[in-house]
């Protein structure tokens, strides 16, 4: 926890970092003013009132309400009809049973992590869950861009996923198999 005082050119800062969540508001010119606005943050990070932390859109937007919002002003705009459709089935048949009703900040790498195992344990293709990955990275780093999360906890979780490359394995034709093909 750590609540500190910057001036950056005319104006004092008052910046709070506790358990990764940081935040920064202006205060002005005074020195005082920001002082007394340090001791104020720090009592109530001590008493446990961690209500000025939360900001109001953060905690009132879920991944449905988000996802609904992504498809209407970045998908439909930036994609096609199909990869729009497909999109949405991914949505609809397995990121929204699971991840609907959880607040976006809420979404951890954990999360995720027992979400595709247990998909992969249903015996679903390398390629589907590759594709599930891809839509709920894009919606992630979405909300991160609009400020809705810090970080996006979808990155990077490829190599967590099955590959599909032991299951197919090329075999040669041997020398009579290959004349008799040739002579068919």
């Amino acid at each position: 926890m750590s609540v500190k005082i910057r001036k950056k050119g005319k104006n004092f800062y008052v910046f709070v970092n506790f358990h990764g969540v940081r935040k920064a508001k202006c205060i002005g010119t005074s020195r005082q003013l920001a002082e007394q606005v340090k001791r104020q943050l720090e009592s109530k990070l001590t008493l446990g009132d961690l209500g000025f932390l939360n900001d109001k859109k953060e905690a009132r937007c879920t991944f449905s309400q988000y996802a609904e919002r992504w498809l209407k002003q970045h998908a439909e705009l930036h994609c096609k009809l199909s990869t729009l459709q497909g999109y949405r089935g991914v949505l609809r048949l397995y990121l929204l049973p699971q991840f609907g009703p959880s607040p976006l900040e809420r979404i951890g790498r954990d999360d995720i992590k027992q979400f595709f195992a247990a998909l992969a344990e249903k015996g679903l293709a390398a390629n589907t869950l590759k594709n599930a990955l891809i839509v709920l990275r894009v919606i992630l780093n979405c909300a991160m861009e609009d400020g809705f999360i810090q970080v996006n906890p979808a990155n990077k979780m490829a190599r967590f996923l099955p590959a599909d490359r032991d299951k197919f394995e090329a075999v040669a034709l041997t020398r009579e198999e290959a004349q008799a093909f040739l002579d068919a």
